[in-house]
């Protein structure tokens, strides 16, 4: 491995307790439940069950991203941007956060977040 592309920083996002609370009871798993609650007991627990994979698949691959940085390159999920690229980065909170995710941020920019961390990239 190059010196150059040594690992500096690595993160992996992960979907919250909340993510994961409101994808079971309130969603597509229960749904499909009631769908199925005019045909028994049996059936709407059959559908909960089948469709709390799916709902479970989705939160795990909507609410995960990776971040890693080595001496040169940003890498989040897919994107690869060099660190020459980017400015100084800026810790936002607040309302200064909610302001670069409306009317501040330039639509060509690449952003990452998720509700307990925010990763913006204007690439």
């Amino acid at each position: 491995m190059a010196s150059t592309s040594r690992l500096v920083y690595d993160e992996r996002l992960t979907a919250t307790r909340a993510w994961w609370a409101m994808a079971f009871p309130f969603g597509f798993a229960l749904a499909l439940a009631l769908i199925f609650v005019p045909y028994g007991a049996i059936a709407a627990l059959i559908a909960l069950s089948i469709g709390t994979c799916p709902a479970g698949m989705h939160v795990s691959a909507q609410g995960s991203a990776r971040i890693r940085v080595t001496a040169d390159t940003l890498f989040v999920l897919d994107a690869r941007i060099p660190l020459t690229a980017l400015g100084q980065p800026e810790v936002l909170n607040g309302e200064e956060a909610r302001a670069w995710r409306t009317y501040k941020v330039d639509l060509r920019a690449f952003m990452v977040m998720r509700s307990s961390a925010y990763v913006a990239v204007a690439a």
